[in-house]
């Protein structure tokens, strides 16, 4: 699948989840998986969250291989084959700015190891 108009749009219901999760903890970091599907007009829209538990500070979050294992385990088990459809790895940054860093890019090229149709990193 090739998404050719690079847009994403997040439900108002998912943005107030992560909203409300970033906002629980304002000055850690928070991270998450997005559940997307590609509407007829080609836009990614995602629809819901799952955080699994993680250790945050106020500079990084720590997902280690295993856990990261462990959180696409039971994304696999509660959603089935549609697991796929995870294809969003979101995080709050804290205090700091939106720009993605190094350690975002690693955590993503995880989920891009996963042979999904497409994979998004979203800073929020």
């Amino acid at each position: 699948m090739k998404i050719t108009n690079g847009i994403l749009w997040i439900t108002n219901p998912t943005w107030c989840m992560m909203r409300q999760a970033v906002l629980a903890r304002p000055n850690l970091e928070v991270y998450g998986m997005g559940h997307c599907v590609v509407d007829d007009d080609n836009v990614v829209v995602m629809d819901d969250i799952y955080i699994p538990p993680q250790e945050v500070t106020n500079g990084q979050f720590q997902v280690s291989g295993d856990e990261f294992s462990k959180a696409l385990a039971t994304i696999v088990r509660e959603h089935g084959e549609k697991w796929i459809e995870w294809c969003v790895m979101w995080h709050s940054h804290g205090t700091m700015g939106v720009s993605p860093s190094l350690t975002d890019v690693v955590n993503l090229n995880r989920l891009v190891g996963n042979n999904l149709p497409y994979a998004i990193g979203l800073v929020v």
